[in-house]
């Protein structure tokens, strides 16, 4: 689907409608850019997307790590890769959008490790999921019951 939008987008910005970036200097007033149709350039360039999260059991109110590679196989850089992050448990939070700067030619880009963090009343089978253009890769994570005093530590006053 984005790919398509990126070819409706590049048709276009031929014909004067839209102003794309890269493509025209700065629109008329009243004309849409290239944001405003929420495209994203780098994400239909993309080669390869994967998400890594150790398979474990993350008690409540614990933290799990993540790491995603997005995989470049073309012979040009990619610029601004937007990556949207998402929970199947709204109690389990995580970063939401992550960007990728510059991506070389032939090669694979990988993050740090991403905190993906239960809250306090989530339990059970919790799915993540990256998607970048047309990609998309989930992994997940067992959420059980929070450790016996685990937050005691955060308590002002009480030992």
């Amino acid at each position: 689907m984005n790919r398509l939008r990126y070819q409706v987008t590049a048709v276009l910005a031929a014909l004067g409608i839209l102003a794309a970036p890269g493509l025209a200097e700065a629109s008329a007033p009243g004309h849409a850019t290239a944001s405003d149709a929420g495209i994203e350039w780098g994400a239909a360039d993309i080669t390869g997307l994967s998400l890594d999260i150790p398979k474990q059991q993350v008690p409540a109110t614990g933290v799990a790590y993540m790491r995603i590679k997005v995989r470049n196989d073309t012979d040009s850089e990619i610029e601004n890769v937007v990556l949207r992050v998402r929970s199947s448990n709204w109690r389990v939070t995580t970063a939401q959008r992550i960007t990728f700067q510059k991506i070389a030619p032939h090669s694979v880009a990988r993050t740090g490790r991403i905190g993906v963090t239960p809250g306090r009343k989530a339990r059970g089978k919790t799915t993540i999921t990256v998607t970048a253009g047309d990609f998309e890769a989930a992994d997940s994570i067992w959420v059980t019951r929070p450790t016996p005093g685990a937050d005691a530590w955060k308590r002002v006053g009480r030992r």
